[in-house]
């Protein structure tokens, strides 16, 4: 009896979880320049806007951003498009970098990454060559210089967010609802006033089910295709009356 019961409920639950949106993801491997896989470049140098950029190249699946020449340099690629995960959803964006030279300001950020949510905020993590740095919450986290170190964002709501350094949960933290940026990725060298020399070797984004939505999606699936009649629900699992 106790087991016929569990079946039923489990079955009851399984299929009361809501029907997810299709998930989606983005993603920039390094094999050709981002503007000739859907992304925006947007770059600039001391003679003003689409002038210049910085010099780049690609070689074994990595895109090298060099804007040493000068810190009047900017040189990054945005993707607009709704982002945002629904109920039982994850949104996920993930990168990995190597920053092997940064001059300017002490102190000053050049390359990175922002992330803005489909209503506003934003969220800005930028680079020098020892550290990460969240621009608008303040925090500042050490990394070992001169080595590629790949990153994770994790978010069910685009308010909070967890962050992952080299597979290592790091910490939590907060998007700027106050920003009016919204429905983008961006990723370069966003910053007129320092220079840097950065590798990039991926950046990828978008929406997966979450893991216990997932679990349960295939739990139902299973169910459902074993049960003939929702009314047996024992049969399911092979447990008699």
């Amino acid at each position: 009896m106790f087991a016929r019961f569990f079946s039923a409920a489990l079955l009851a639950a399984a299929l009361a979880v809501p029907a997810l949106a299709a998930p989606y993801w983005v993603a920039w491997d390094g094999d050709g320049f981002p503007e000739n896989q859907g992304w925006e470049r947007v770059y600039g140098n001391e003679d003003g806007p689409h002038e210049g950029g910085a010099a780049r190249t690609i070689h074994e699946g990595v895109m090298t951003i060099d804007s040493l020449r000068s810190n009047q340099i900017y040189d990054f690629y945005e993707l607009d498009r709704p982002i945002d995960p629904d109920p039982g959803e994850l949104f996920v964006a993930e990168w990995r970098v190597q920053i092997a030279a940064n001059e300017g300001n002490p102190g000053a950020a050049d390359s990175g990454v922002v992330i803005a949510p489909d209503g506003s905020g934003t969220l800005g993590l930028s680079y020098v060559v020892d550290r990460i740095v969240s621009d608008l919450e303040g925090w500042t986290e050490p990394i070992a210089p001169f080595e590629f170190h790949a990153y994770r964002i994790e978010s069910t709501d685009m308010v909070t967010y967890s962050l992952w350094i080299d597979g290592i949960f790091t910490r939590n933290g907060t998007w700027d609802l106050f920003s009016l940026n919204t429905s983008f990725v961006a990723f370069g060298d966003g910053v007129q006033g320092a220079r840097s020399f950065a590798d990039w070797d991926h950046v990828r984004f978008g929406v997966v089910p979450e893991p216990a939505s997932f679990v349960m999606f295939v739990l139902a699936t299973l169910l459902t295709s074993r049960c003939r009649h929702l009314l047996v629900p024992s049969q399911c699992w092979g447990v008699g009356a």
